[in-house]
């Protein structure tokens, strides 16, 4: 039975283009345009009314929701925490007192993560640099991945540099409470914002590149001009979604409890500036695999259809030569792409879990806060529905989004044959030493780069003025390789 590769990418692409933007709006929390909230009697009587009011603006509200009239408070509801300063209850910035290990946890993979992907990925942009083919398209396109991921690691180190106590718990929705800044956490929105899409752009860049070579690897002319495009969108995309939600005076925040990262806060501005650049670059991504898978497949089919008159008229048959277009992919593209789809899907859930979850946190930090203003602390019960537990899950499991996806480039670009070449380039600029490659000598590669050729002409030149005897000339040579 063939398989309609057509109507399969079709179907494809519907899917990444409406279906998942579907999924967002349905699992969005259905707050009414009016919210009930608790009010007491008098005398503090155990008995509640239930009124109804508008929608509130709640960063306003939340300025008088602080009373002299209010007792002492003594015990807070999870996941609220008590402050003494302010005799009120308060969001706390993390969970150490009730769920420690989680957040340690959290911090733990996100910063070994982290940190691992930057150092490696830093060392990957110096070797790739020695050689003159990194700057050319397709390959330009995985230096831009790296520098995009180096930029979103280190955004997800800031609170720890910085620390968490300022980072989440200084933005505008407690600002009227306890009076004071949201600096961090919109500075690490805004650079984590930009990479975030600069990022998934860029892979959908290099998936596309890969479409481009085995389509049509003869038209070079257009390359200079597909770097610009490319290059200048993977730029000017992020900034546009950045501007827009500059533009709104709500900002960035933190989404939850566990916080890791801050995004916008108005929930329309996250989906259509964060969630949906992401859907359509992983729509075109999955379009762009379609075909490639397309291709192959014709390939392979023209292959198996060639006939067989002998085995020399077989092994120069066109087919056979046109079989050599799967060798113009790397070995780890179609793993990458696997890699991709995978924690591009998973991003989506998370991310809308945890705006779901955002927007019941805020509902139920407004019921709590109206309930102070009139009762006393002791009658106002718990009101949120996520449990503690639920919440942890989701932390450890964003947690581990954001550590594969720090890593995607680095886990798919460091093992592959042409960072090979790059090293052994690199290597030889370094230490000036003749070194053996699995095609024989040192880099037939490396003799045509011309920056190469005048480290050679160095290298001799250095050991013409200064001779040494060969076994001073080895130490030094391992020396500077330590």
């Amino acid at each position: 039975m063939a398989i309609n590769i057509k109507l399969v990418m079709i179907l494809v692409t519907i899917w990444a283009a409406i279906a998942l933007p579907t999924v967002f709006f349905i699992t969005q929390p259905k707050i009414p345009s009016k919210l009930r909230y608790r009010t007491c009697p008098p005398n503090n009587a155990s008995n509640f009314t239930e009124e109804e009011i508008p929608k509130p603006n709640i960063v306003i509200d939340l300025t008088t929701h602080i009373n002299s009239s209010v007792s002492v408070i003594t015990v807070c509801n999870n996941p609220l925490i008590k402050d003494s300063q302010y005799n009120t209850c308060r969001a706390p910035c993390t969970w150490s007192e009730g769920m420690g290990s989680v957040q340690r946890t959290k911090d733990v993979i996100v910063g070994i993560f982290s940190i691992v992907s930057i150092v490696i990925g830093i060392f990957a942009i110096l070797v790739r640099a020695t050689d003159a083919k990194s700057y050319k398209i397709p390959n330009v396109i995985i230096m831009y991945a790296i520098l995009a991921m180096i930029g979103f690691g280190v955004t997800l180190l800031l609170p720890v540099a910085v620390g968490k106590e300022r980072f989440f718990c200084e933005y505008p929705f407690y600002k009227p409470l306890y009076g004071i800044d949201s600096g961090w956490c919109t500075i690490q929105g805004v650079f984590g914002h930009f990479f975030y899409l600069a990022l998934h752009l860029y892979w959908m860049y290099y998936i596309m590149n890969g479409y481009l070579i085995i389509a049509d690897d003869k038209q070079m002319e257009y390359r200079s001009r597909l770097h610009a495009a490319q290059f200048a969108s993977g730029i000017f995309i992020p900034f546009g979604c950045l501007f827009i939600c500059l533009l709104h005076p709500s900002l960035y925040h933190t989404r939850s409890t566990h916080a890791i990262l801050c995004t916008p806060f108005n929930k329309d501005l996250f989906y259509f500036t964060y969630l949906l650049p992401h859907q359509l670059s992983l729509g075109c991504s999955v379009t762009f695999t379609m075909l490639i898978i397309r291709l192959l497949y014709q390939n392979q089919k023209n292959y198996d259809m060639s006939p067989e008159v002998g085995s020399n008229s077989r092994a120069n048959s066109p087919a056979k030569e046109d079989k050599s277009i799967a060798n113009k992919l790397p070995k780890h593209f179609m793993p990458f792409i696997c890699y991709y789809l995978a924690i591009s899907i998973m991003g989506m859930v998370v991310l809308t879990m945890d705006q779901s979850n955002s927007a019941n946190y805020q509902y139920g930090l407004f019921q709590y806060f109206t309930c102070l203003k009139t009762c006393q602390s002791k009658l106002c019960t718990k009101f949120r529905d996520i449990s503690a537990s639920m919440e942890g899950i989701l932390t450890l499991v964003k947690s581990v989004y954001y550590s594969l996806l720090v890593s995607s480039t680095v886990l798919f670009i460091i093992p592959t044959k042409e960072f090979s070449n790059c090293y052994i380039i690199f290597k030889h600029r370094i230490t000036c030493q003749e070194i053996e490659t699995e095609d024989g000598t040192l880099a037939n590669r490396a003799k045509a780069n011309s920056s190469i050729s005048n480290v050679d002409q160095n290298c001799s030149k250095n050991s013409q003025a200064e001779p040494r005897n060969s076994s001073t000339q080895v130490h030094i040579k391992a020396s500077v390789m330590i």
